[in-house]
């Protein structure tokens, strides 16, 4: 879950997400999976047919990153940044205290690529936000495939940071694995 944009962009707080607003927390077999996305998203769609194994310890929250810059975006092509306060604030209000323990995979493209003049990346951020939870990453791009039923994440190419260049490929032929996130 990827965006190319650049710069600034306008910050989205907890009272525009909800029934009846452009940007929803749309939660998926039981709070399992989540999405914290615009609800024009193509993802909403695709994930009420995802198939988690109910053996899985792993809570699934996909949200845009940002392609250019380490942020949370509202959609693939992203209009506005949703500020890690506020991302804590909907996983507050959604799990309450369920998150201390929960195992928590976050489907966020770049979301655990370290840039550079970064200290920290997006995830590692959230995860010292919400310390009681146990959060992965991935540091290259994540997908939701729809092509195959049922849809399925995918981890694409490891991918790491040029300051000039932006993204490039680790290796192209061989995908990443999801990587634990310490604060």
């Amino acid at each position: 879950m990827s965006s190319p944009s650049q710069g600034s962009l306008p910050n989205l707080g907890v009272a525009d997400f909800g029934p009846g607003k452009d940007h929803v927390v749309d939660v998926h077999q039981y709070g399992r999976i989540v999405a914290i996305v615009h609800r024009q998203d193509p993802v909403c769609r695709h994930l009420a047919n995802f198939w988690l194994d109910p053996t899985d310890p792993h809570t699934y929250v996909f949200i845009h990153g940002g392609q250019e810059l380490t942020r949370f975006e509202n959609m693939a092509f992203g209009t506005h940044e949703i500020p890690d306060h506020v991302l804590a604030r909907l996983l507050v209000n959604l799990f309450g205290s369920r998150l201390k323990g929960m195992n928590v995979r976050m489907c966020t493209c770049y979301g655990n690529l370290l840039r550079t003049g970064d200290t920290r990346t997006a995830v590692q951020r959230i995860a010292g936000l919400l310390p009681d939870a146990i959060f992965e990453g991935y540091h290259g791009l994540v997908h939701l495939d729809p092509t195959v039923v049922p849809p399925r994440v995918t981890l694409s190419n490891a991918l790491g940071w040029d300051p000039i260049l932006g993204p490039y490929y680790v290796d192209p032929a061989i995908p990443g694995k999801w990587e634990p996130v310490r604060p």
